[in-house]
């Protein structure tokens, strides 16, 4: 029907079908492994309310005692060390509101597990972006800090920092909530997340080189 047109890499046809073709996986595989993920958290957060065990991945949830009474004071924010408290703190507190929301559910259909986790499937999709959000940030940071390659760190921290930073902006709300952050500290935030594009922005092209696409 579109004649020569249809053999020409300018109709997009490609791109199109390649890009329709993953939005099948990322609306069906992921979603599920998303769920998934959420339950194993909401189980891990109960545990730790219980001073039970927990996986290796879900050990800040053991310290919700001191987490949730930490703030940024007068430290500063760009801090690696900083950020992953953030992170921890926000990620703990909403772990441990979806475990209460789940558990309260759970009251209401006596004990039926698989219908409380139904309810709370919202919780549990929150869950699993909140506590891979601060893998990512945690992973990132060790990546850096375990690296021989001292010549590119000071970059990588920089362009870290700026990721941690970025997020924390994008999720003002959880930091705000858990208290970590004031509205003030949100705003210089902000600031540093404008310092810091400004520090990557002439590293721009050797960084997206490296990536060798």
């Amino acid at each position: 029907a579109c004649g020569g047109h249809g053999y020409s890499g300018y109709n997009g046809f490609g791109q199109g079908y390649a890009d329709w073709a993953v939005q099948c996986t990322w609306d069906g595989d992921n979603n599920v492994l998303v769920l998934s993920m959420g339950r194993a958290l909401i189980q891990a957060a109960c545990n730790a309310k219980r001073n039970k065990p927990v996986g290796e991945p879900f050990q800040y949830l053991s310290r919700y005692g001191q987490l949730k009474n930490s703030k940024l004071g007068n430290r500063n924010i760009d801090s690696p060390d900083v950020i992953v408290e953030a992170w921890e703190a926000a990620a703990a507190n909403a772990l441990i509101t979806s475990s209460e929301i789940y558990e309260e559910e759970l009251a209401k259909v006596n004990g039926n597990v698989a219908q409380a986790m139904e309810v709370a499937s919202q919780q549990r999709f929150e869950s699993a972006r909140i506590h891979t959000r601060l893998y990512h940030v945690t992973a990132f940071f060790n990546r850096i800090k375990n690296s021989s390659s001292n010549d590119i760190k000071p970059v990588l921290t920089d362009l870290a920092i700026l990721f941690g930073l970025w997020a924390i902006e994008k999720d003002a709300a959880l930091f705000l909530t858990s208290g970590f952050l004031s509205s003030q500290d949100i705003k210089n935030v902000t600031k540093l997340v404008d310092i810091y594009n400004l520090k990557i922005r002439k590293y721009a092209i050797p960084l997206t080189d490296a990536f060798n696409l």
